[in-house]
């Protein structure tokens, strides 16, 4: 199968990494838990968590110490040696894409291809499944291909799925080893249709 897979939120465990930064600039303490929604409003400010990600993301140095979610590197590396094509995509900056490739590098995350889908829509990207946190991109490619809905506090509120998901376009994980495990279900639904 060709698997495309997002970076923030599926490959790259961001708002942990950014709440460092945001708890530290504003005296807050925010969890992870906290962000129920990509544009979290931060307290007492007048930003929120994905404008104070697209600031850090310009700085290489944010980039390249960003944890990686536990389970992402294994899980990739078994994937490819599956034979599964692997294309990380992202709607990070394009200035990112230097330090956004040296990360994946140095974090040992194995891929095939890289895309950066800012101001476009996932759903034509040439796979057979998209692994992504963020719900706008899961409904969009669900509606042609399956999208496998990474788990994460600000996607839990995911009622314009429901039809999407009774139909089983669109598959819930929580973490690397559940997306494994439906990517394999994936792979002998395919392999059966393409014998028939």
């Amino acid at each position: 199968m060709k698997i495309g897979v997002d970076i923030d939120g599926v490959l790259a465990n961001q708002v942990p990494h950014i709440l460092g930064l945001v708890n530290q600039k504003y005296g807050l303490e925010l969890k992870k838990s906290d962000i129920k929604m990509w544009n979290q409003p931060i307290p007492n400010t007048d930003t929120d968590i994905e404008k104070e990600i697209e600031y850090a993301l310009l700085d290489s140095n944010y980039v390249l110490t960003m944890p990686v979610i536990e389970g992402a590197v294994k899980s990739l590396r078994l994937l490819s040696s599956a034979g599964h094509f692997i294309m990380v995509v992202s709607d990070r900056p394009r200035e990112t894409e230097e330090a956004t490739l040296k990360w994946l590098q140095k974090e040992q995350l194995i891929f095939h291809d890289f895309r950066n889908t800012r101001g476009l829509s996932r759903e034509f990207l040439p796979i057979d499944v998209l692994v992504d946190d963020k719900l706008d991109n899961v409904k969009a490619f669900a509606r042609r291909h399956v999208a496998i809905l990474f788990s994460q506090p600000w996607n839990q509120a995911h009622k314009s799925l429901n039809e999407l998901i009774e139909q089983e376009r669109v598959i819930c994980a929580n973490g690397w080893s559940d997306v494994v495990s439906i990517l394999k279900s994936l792979e002998g639904i395919m392999l059966g249709r393409k014998k028939q």
